[in-house]
């Protein structure tokens, strides 16, 4: 066995895994195509699409295609083995892919769960020697655990949960904001809080419409901050935070990604500038 030596107190963020969530339709898929898109002048990035998730036709346009970048970036996932294929392909590079973004965490913890049960059932609960779910949580875990250390960078949206027992949390009186009530990434039971130790940043996009006249103009806002509303979290060093939100223009998401990179290189300073201090 091998310790790996560690050294703390860089003064810009070094890499991250990022998670933006947010109901369908904010704009989760194209920005996380804008961040391949600014990194892409690092290194080589790649872009997962999940054919469950559909979601390849928002990051249409956004410069990722073989005729932009020289190289296949887009890929097509269908199966779990198409993903670890995927994975393989990014670990085998020796570093030459800087970023790869994931669309979206829902649809590969779906592909995870019709490994388990063949596609054709849900997952088996109850007894301890027929519960599916351990080993599909584990599997998950497995997975999302390949992937972060795959690139220096790996975004990954999903779809928050606005389903039925999200209703009925509504329905039975608990209001946004009043500490009860918290939108979280569209997995299975304590995994859809529990995802965020997968992820440095866990970001919670909303989009606003401004009317203006017969004019109506999207407003995309990314938080990281803290929120008894939405899921969010900063895995930051002591003495650094980001502390507002993004907006992300409409029509230029990448200065929106440019502005996220900006503010944790911010918070990554302070905090170096706080060790610094401490040490002296």
């Amino acid at each position: 066995m091998t310790m790996e030596a560690l050294e703390f107190g860089s003064e810009t963020i070094p890499g991250a895994s990022v998670l933006i969530h947010g109901i369908n339709n904010t704009g989760k898929t194209v920005l996380v195509a804008a961040a391949l898109k600014y990194f892409s002048q690092f290194g080589k990035v790649s872009f997962a699409s999940l054919n469950e998730e559909q979601g390849h036709s928002s990051a249409a346009g956004m410069g990722l295609d073989k005729d932009d970048l020289g190289y296949q970036c887009l890929y097509g996932i269908d199966t779990l083995e198409d993903f670890n294929e995927w994975l393989a392909m990014l670990e085998n590079s020796k570093g030459e892919y800087i970023a790869s973004g994931v669309d979206s965490m829902w649809a590969l913890y779906r592909l995870v769960q019709k490994k388990k049960t063949g596609g054709k059932r849900p997952p088996m609960a109850g007894k301890s020697s027929d519960n599916e779910w351990p080993w599909i949580h584990n599997d998950m875990h497995n997975t999302m655990t390949r992937w972060r250390k795959a690139t220096q960078w790996g975004l990954m949206t999903s779809p928050s949960d606005t389903g039925q027992y999200m209703l009925k949390d509504v329905e039975g009186g608990a209001k946004p904001g009043s500490g009860e009530l918290l939108v979280c990434p569209d997995l299975n039971g304590k995994m859809a809080t529990g995802c965020v130790t997968w992820f440095n940043l866990v970001g919670y996009l909303m989009c606003d419409l401004k009317k203006q006249g017969l004019t109506v103009t999207p407003q995309r806002t990314l938080s990281f901050l803290p929120s008894k509303t939405y899921l969010t979290r900063q895995r930051m060093p002591y003495g650094g935070l980001i502390t507002s939100d993004v907006k992300i223009p409409e029509g230029d998401p990448q200065k929106g990604w440019e502005e996220v990179i900006q503010k944790a290189n911010e918070a990554y300073a302070k905090a170096y500038a706080h060790k610094t201090k401490g040490d002296s």
